[in-house]
């Protein structure tokens, strides 16, 4: 009499699969650091702060009859503030404590946030969107940098690709609440103006919870004065080829990104007429 061997189906081995590669990630997220853990809270609510502002402001700005070529301006002053504050940031990374840091940009951005939410004039708009963009540029700077000083080569993959994830889910998270959040203020308030500027003031508020986690972390001392990050011209005239070609790339993109995302929530609202809670649905679906 022989015996049957039993083979297990393509669905229950895929299936099997799924769950080691699930086991697998998890092992290696409960091996990140302390600090780690602290920043990718710090990460999340930062991330919800600039969605809710990625979201809301251009259609705040619109409502208060402020024009496209303006509203582009504000922009552009916030990725220029991003692209001013992104060298000088690595520098600072490289030679003072974190924690200090990390609790000064929170504090600023909170500052100009609100500041931004209070005034109409145009050059304000632009200088505080450009202070703006300094700030959120120490915090996203110094994230790769903290990353691989707290975390070993097991886990380090799952850590960047965790802290990828965290961001999304913050952008999911604050987009879909608050297109919510100020379609019902707004009906409440019967301006739809006193709508946007509450609930950008409440993103405030959530970015600056921020201060809490970050002010967990274990300020680490600077790196040694023989490894600190510096520029120079042997470095460029070493390395300027590689870096030209890295810049070169991400302005192409970024070109391409600067075309479409700032103005995507107008185009909503102007194109096909949608409350701020269904564009916010929209951003959720990019998001994702």
């Amino acid at each position: 009499m022989t015996q049957k061997i039993l083979t297990p189906s393509p669905e229950s081995a895929t299936t099997g699969r799924w769950r080691s590669g699930f086991s697998d990630y998890l092992a290696h997220v409960r091996m990140f650091s302390r600090n780690a853990r602290w920043y990718l809270l710090g990460s999340f609510l930062m991330g919800m702060n600039f969605e809710i502002f990625q979201l809301l402001l251009n259609l705040y700005l619109k409502d208060l009859d402020f024009r496209e070529g303006d509203i582009g301006l504000i922009n552009a002053c916030r990725a220029m503030g991003m692209a001013l504050m992104a060298i000088p940031a690595s520098i600072l990374f490289s030679r003072f404590h974190i924690r200090p840091l990390l609790l000064s940009g929170v504090v600023a951005f909170a500052l100009f946030s609100v500041l931004l939410v209070t005034t109409q004039q145009l050059w304000l708009l632009m200088g505080l969107s450009l202070m703006i963009g300094i700030s959120w540029s120490l915090f996203r700077v110094f994230g790769g940098p903290f990353y691989m000083s707290n975390s070993t080569p097991v886990e380090r993959t799952h850590l960047f690709s965790c802290s990828f994830a965290v961001l999304l889910l913050a952008g999911m998270v604050g987009s879909a609440g608050a297109g919510k959040l100020v379609t019902v203020i707004g009906g409440m308030a019967g301006d739809m103006v006193i709508g946007y500027k509450l609930t950008l003031i409440v993103g405030v508020l959530i970015g600056t919870l921020a201060m809490f986690p970050f002010a967990m972390v274990t300020s680490q001392p600077p790196i040694s004065p023989h490894t600190r990050i510096s520029l120079n011209l042997r470095q460029l005239r070493t390395r300027g080829g590689f870096y030209g070609k890295l810049i070169l790339v991400n302005f192409l993109i970024g070109i391409g990104a600067g075309l479409i995302i700032p103005f995507l929530n107008l185009y909503f609202k102007d194109r096909f007429h949608l409350a701020p809670d269904m564009i916010g649905l929209f951003y959720l679906a990019v998001s994702a």
